[in-house]
């Protein structure tokens, strides 16, 4: 009911023409989503996958923002939820997707779940997966002073020679941002 296609042009043009589009901007999607959340409440635990799956068929584009947007409410994810986090990155996969999925579900499910880093990102990173290896790099966005540089580093020696731009994108950023924490020791790493 909120479609406008003059929008929707644009929009799916910006995402090189990978997704159909509605046209709905960020804010009255907000509005919707609250909306759906007053009409429904959250989604149960149980039926989450089912929810993401069911979004995830969906065509249009705003409709795996508004999923991710909705599943982005459960503040204490299980461990084993990692599985369907890991899914929603390789299916319909653009940086838009992984750049939220990746620093926001990802980054805080392996923030309450430290132990369960080192072998999950290594195996991103040498997945040949360009979105888990993008993942890898940035899931730390949000770590601030709690970023753990030598992992960091590590990946991102480990993909320097990448040709893919996502990836080169991915390093920059992530040194970037932890620079804001860490300036010395990203300038003396670089």
């Amino acid at each position: 009911a909120v479609a406008i296609e003059a929008n929707a042009v644009p929009m799916k043009k910006y995402m090189k023409n990978h997704f159909e589009f509605y046209g709905i901007k960020s804010h009255p999607r907000k509005a919707i989503i609250s909306q759906f959340k007053k009409d429904c409440g959250m989604i149960s635990e149980e039926g989450l996958e089912e929810f993401v799956h069911l979004c995830w068929d969906n065509p249009y584009r705003e409709i795996h923002y508004a999923c991710m947007e909705i599943i982005d409410k459960e503040k204490k994810p299980n461990p084993e939820r990692l599985e369907l986090y890991e899914w929603m990155v390789l299916h319909r996969s653009w940086w838009d997707s992984v750049d939220f999925i990746a620093p926001g579900l990802i980054g805080r499910l392996f923030h309450q779940n430290p132990h369960l880093i080192a072998e999950n990102t290594l195996r991103y990173v040498q997945s040949n997966e360009l979105w888990l290896q993008r993942s890898a790099l940035i899931f730390q966005l949000k770590y601030k002073t709690h970023t753990e540089l030598p992992l960091l580093f590590n990946y991102c020696e480990m993909l320097a020679g990448h040709q893919d731009f996502f990836i080169r994108k991915a390093i920059g950023w992530s040194l970037r941002q932890a620079g804001k924490f860490f300036p010395k020791e990203i300038v003396d790493f670089v």
